[in-house]
């Protein structure tokens, strides 16, 4: 008795595996659209990427609020990068080949951005990287299906060399993390600086999760440069700065974005004041300064340097979703990764009318269901794709004043458009990245 009970009990186990196999998945795939992320929850960037996860997260919610995309709630498959190539890597071949998302958000880090995309691209999967600005992700052979929210480090070494020209310094050196980031941003600024009649003095990169920089201060500050540009990553920046301050030397910095990393201000104290900060600038309007207060009453943390643009990517792929049509959900996993960067651009670039955060999803499913155009004003700012997949931002020079950032001199885009192509820069990065 007891060999037939189990045998029953088996055929039955068997019977309700095959059920739910049969129907299970096919019904679940049936309520929702799958996307994923991949960010920095631990690591030298965590700061950043916990920011960012948020911030995607803040976006699916509203997106399935307002009544998914195509009527279907989404469902984010989550990642963490570790702020390491290798993981990333990883994590992108479990969202491609065991969740079958058609479409990635992240990462921060260009280096692990890039092997992401070397996963993404044979595999012809959508991939909008969130705080990556290396100049070698433009020039990627994608087919398009790499993209951006963060504006390339050649935009932003423009305007430092720009604002670093105009304060009349003439000799400046970097320090900045030994990663395609840092290095990217290095290469970027001396580039800009030196042919633009500048001098570059010293070149000097850093290793993450060191104890001790003081070796590499040295070099940085060696032959008194009028500046050095900083593109540390915040931990280590703050491990730098204090031994900077140790060491007396002159306050002669000019941060990167990542200077404005929440945490920076209140690790250095005095330290940090009188610092020059440059970052992406977004003027203030009343739904940028909703999002702050929601973000931040949300998570309890003020907004970080990539957080807007984390959100912004994940709304840019569900509009381009919704575009799409219904189509889109009998497709395969390729099928709608080639539907979502075909749509990309036509709801995000002009013409069309503008949408914008907390209704952007509702506003805009509402318009392309009727048959209109719609652009997708970011809260980071205009989101307007190019052919190769950057956005160009305006950027801001800060200063750290009585523990806070106060905004000191706007940089529009297209004066460092001016300035790039005036002397010779935009041509040259082509013919450096673009053969490739």
């Amino acid at each position: 008795m007891r060999t037939r009970s189990t045998l029953a009990f088996g055929v039955i186990l068997v019977l309700g595996l095959i059920f739910s196999l049969s129907f299970g998945p096919a019904q679940a795939e049936d309520k929702y659209v799958k996307l994923g992320s991949i960010e920095p929850l631990t690591g030298s960037l965590a700061a950043m990427g916990v920011s960012q996860q948020n911030a995607i997260d803040m976006a699916v919610k509203d997106i399935n609020d307002a009544g998914g995309p195509l009527g279907k709630q989404v469902m984010l498959v989550r990642q963490d990068s570790q702020t390491k190539p290798a993981a990333g890597a990883s994590a992108a071949h479990k969202l491609i080949g065991v969740s079958g998302v058609p479409a990635i958000i992240g990462a921060c880090s260009s280096g692990v951005s890039i092997a992401i995309s070397e996963v993404t691209i044979p595999n012809k999967t959508v991939q909008i990287a969130t705080g990556s600005t290396s100049p070698r992700i433009t020039y990627l052979d994608d087919d398009g299906f790499v993209s951006r929210t963060a504006p390339p480090d050649i935009y932003c070494g423009g305007a430092m060399a720009m604002w670093a020209l105009n304060q009349g310094l003439e000799s400046a050196s970097t320090f900045v993390v030994d990663n395609p980031y840092g290095l990217g941003l290095s290469n970027a600024f001396a580039d800009a600086f030196s042919k633009a009649g500048g001098e570059i003095l010293h070149q000097v990169s850093i290793l993450k999760n060191k104890s001790s920089y003081r070796t590499e201060l040295r070099k940085a500050f060696g032959d008194d440069p009028d500046v050095v540009m900083n593109a540390a990553y915040a931990k280590d920046d703050i491990v730098a700065l204090k031994q900077w301050y140790e060491l007396g030397y002159p306050n002669v910095w000019f941060e990167a974005p990542e200077g404005r990393t929440v945490g920076m201000i209140d690790a250095l104290g005095d330290i940090y004041n009188g610092f020059p900060v440059i970052d992406m600038h977004t003027p203030t309007t009343e739904y940028r300064k909703q999002f702050a207060e929601n973000y931040e009453n949300t998570y309890d943390r003020r907004v970080g340097v990539w957080t807007r643009h984390a959100y912004d990517a994940t709304m840019a792929i569900a509009l381009a979703i919704q575009k799409a049509g219904p189509d889109y959900l009998d497709a395969t996993r390729v099928e709608k990764a080639e539907m979502i960067r075909d749509n990309l651009r036509a709801v995000t670039n002009p013409p069309g009318e503008v949408v914008s955060y907390p209704d952007a999803f509702e506003r805009g499913k509402e318009l392309l269901e009727a048959g209109e155009e719609i652009n997708y004003e970011g809260i980071s700012g205009p989101v307007d794709f190019t052919e190769t997949g950057d956005v160009v931002n305006d950027f801001m020079i800060w200063r750290v004043k009585d523990g806070e950032f106060v905004e000191e001199q706007k940089i529009a885009a297209s004066d460092i458009l001016d300035f790039l192509h005036e002397h010779g820069i935009m041509k040259e990065y082509e013919e450096r990245w673009g053969g490739e």
